[in-house]
């Protein structure tokens, strides 16, 4: 059983008054729907699994014989199974479901063995009653019982896990029963109008769990004053919530199609949705927006039927979209209260509401309240925080809190006496516990008193990342793989960072504000910096996609070539698209080709360009002097006789005579 007002619903129980007229067969006194999902391990035409969650509010009071009752609940354990009508929000048609029509026994076993057998129409999804428990609370002393039965309330919970098929926009899950007690003042005919609880799906590409209410539907306000009730629930995406007032729904008929919403309930003259008691003096209804806490006030006595919506937002892409919505309906009982003030908060504890911490600092404040006729208090926090052994580290009074089963949050008591009570709340927070939407911390603080009052207010906690880099400069394209680039984060300084290649590897140092990075991949290379705090923490990382291109084919033959004076020679470039070419002595020329004679040594550049990356090769020219042929002086001499002919031989020449001898 989720945490529940204990003392509003014994007072619910205490002061349901009695009214002339028959007795009536019901048993909805409220309810509310949830999902979870889990995965994409169904069969292969229903892939997608969902946990559904149905929770029904009823009444289970038993005839008396020969004692009037106008409560008598029809089903007073609960069903034993539910239905759920699912649909594909895409084209609004039915999900059937495989499991057929059938019939199941049901047992009533709280007032006597009543078997009531509960009957599934075909295409509809079972979701069985998992438990029923009795919420009625303990009296207190000093408290008396009003003439005539106590009726006693149940909590039932219905759940299943179903799987479905893909849909792009997600689906509605619909459950219809009836019917609702007869003395319920804003509708009109009320027994005539049944409950319908209604949730919408995220789709199975968006996962999502639907936001959770943290404490009970059905409570007790007094007449003539104002009554402060906790609305809040948890989402366990950490989406924001909005609250607002909604209409109840009335039956809805199931079938082939469905257009959202189901049937609105009929009120009665005077009574809407945002003035459930009526719109005469000294009637008053408030919903807090952000944090889902209500102050009702009403000069009315009777029961009245209020709905309140939460949608949950989530950043998509920059973009805020609505994720999926629920609501819960709440059946509140106005009776006369006994005299009693109410206890208040200290004008410190409510100075400051909304605190701002960096993951991995402390935080603690402290929590105090106060009551005018002297009595002992209960300062009890709710919160998501409070996990017992789970990962948070936060406490209040000392305690890691208590999680019931099946509860999204825990909680914590503090009791004081003499009209005081104060407590500590401390929550040192954790790298990784930044989020988008604050922390809620619920705190009532409820005086022990026969006729008790309690103050409820909602505290939240931010907890951001630290600041870190957010921006990365340096040359974003890489045509020269030789050399060494440099890189540097932009943003806030962190206390150091952490770089990481993909493409190239890091040249020296990586956790400093720079960094020096040799590309050697091709197509597209990757750096990322990410910062991290004094406390340790990671700041959200950044990263700048390279262009690294190839490496250029631009190549030049002959690479070198030997000519002597007065002789040409021909270089061709290949591995390019346009080619420009420079000579050492200033020379300038176009085209895949040229044919040169340079009358010195001299070094050819060519040069080709993509549009993006420009590539250089080079080819030397060397030439050499002309030769000259030097026989040396003419020489006479006799038939037989040898003469010596030329001059001193040069160093890196070769002579040939002709003739030869």
């Amino acid at each position: 059983m989720r945490p529940t007002l204990l003392r509003a619903l014994l007072l619910l129980l205490l002061l349901m008054g009695l009214r002339p007229g028959p007795a009536r067969a019901s048993h909805l006194l409220g309810g509310e729907m949830k999902y979870q999902y889990l995965d994409a391990s169904g069969p292969s035409a229903a892939p997608f699994r969902y946990r559904v969650t149905v929770f029904i509010y009823l009444n289970s009071e038993c005839a008396v014989p020969g004692v009037p009752s106008q409560t008598v609940s029809n089903v007073p354990d609960g069903r034993c199974n539910i239905f759920l009508n699912l649909y594909n929000k895409s084209n609004g048609q039915r999900i059937f479901s495989t499991e057929g029509s059938n019939t199941f026994q049901c047992l009533q076993t709280v007032c006597g063995n009543v078997n009531q057998p509960d009957q599934q129409q075909a295409g509809t999804f079972r979701l069985p009653r998992v438990s029923n428990p009795s919420i009625t609370p303990p009296l207190p002393g000093g408290c008396s019982i009003p003439a005539g039965t106590v009726p006693s309330v149940r909590l039932a919970r219905y759940e299943a896990i179903v799987s479905l098929p893909v849909s792009f926009d997600g689906y509605y899950a619909v459950y219809t029963d009836g019917t609702r007690n007869f003395n319920i003042d804003n509708l009109s005919n009320p027994s005539g109008q049944n409950q319908t609880l209604y949730v919408e799906m995220a789709p199975p590409l968006l996962p999502n769990s639907s936001p959770t209410f943290s404490d009970t539907a059905v409570v007790v306000i007094c007449q003539g004053d104002t009554s402060i009730l906790v609305n809040n629930a948890v989402d366990p995406d950490g989406d924001r919530l909005i609250y607002s007032f909604s209409t109840p729904y009335n039956s809805f008929p199931g079938g082939g199609a469905f257009t959202p919403p189901p049937p609105s309930v009929t009120y009665a003259p005077g009574y809407s949705a945002t003035n459930p008691f009526g719109t005469t003096p000294g009637n008053y209804a408030f919903l807090n927006a952000s944090n889902g806490i209500s102050r009702y006030a009403t000069s009315r006595i009777g029961r009245f039927v209020v709905a309140v919506e939460v949608k949950e937002y989530r950043r998509i892409n920059g973009i805020e979209v609505l994720i999926g919505s629920t609501r819960r309906e709440i059946q509140l009982v106005s009776r006369t209260c006994q005299p009693n003030n109410s206890p208040q908060f200290t004008a410190a504890t409510v100075a400051t509401r909304t605190f701002t911490i960096e993951e991995g600092q402390p935080l603690s404040f402290n929590l105090a309240a106060t009551d005018p006729d002297g009595n002992a208090i209960n300062l009890r926090v709710n919160s998501v925080l409070l996990d017992a052994a789970g990962p948070f580290n936060a406490t209040f009074g000392g305690s890691q809190g208590t999680v019931l089963a099946g509860a999204p949050t825990g909680s914590a008591t503090v009791q004081g006496a003499s009209g005081s009570v104060n407590g500590q709340f401390v929550f040192t927070s954790q790298c990784g516990n930044a989020r988008p939407t604050p922390y809620d911390v619920v705190v009532t603080a409820t005086d022990v008193a026969c006729g008790a009052k309690t103050v409820a207010e909602v505290f939240q906690i931010i907890v951001t990342k630290a600041a870190g880099p957010t921006s990365i400069s340096g040359e974003a394209v890489i045509c020269d793989r030789t050399t060494a680039r440099p890189y540097a984060a932009g943003g806030p300084t962190a206390s150091s960072y952490r770089w990481a290649v993909q493409g190239g590897t890091i040249q020296g140092a990586s956790t400093g504000s720079t960094v020096q990075v040799l590309w050697n991949g091709t197509g597209a290379g990757r750096v990322t910096v990410r910062g991290f705090s004094a406390l340790g923490c990671p700041t959200d990382s950044v990263s700048r996609t390279i262009d690294l291109r190839p490496i250029s084919a631009l190549a030049v033959t002959p690479a070198a070539a030997t000519i002597c004076q007065g002789v040409s020679t021909t270089l061709t470039a290949s591995g390019g698209t346009t080619y420009a070419w420079t000579s050492s002595s200033g020379q300038t020329f176009t085209g895949a080709s040229i044919t040169v004679s340079p009358t010195t040594t001299t070094t050819y550049t060519v040069t080709s360009s993509d549009g993006t990356c420009t590539a250089t090769r080079t080819a030397t020219v060397t030439v050499n002097t002309q030769a000259v042929a030097n026989a040396g002086t003419d020489a006479t001499v006799c038939s037989g006789v040898a003469a010596t002919l030329g001059s001193a031989a040069l160093t890196g020449y070769t002579y040939q005579w002709s003739p030869a001898t």
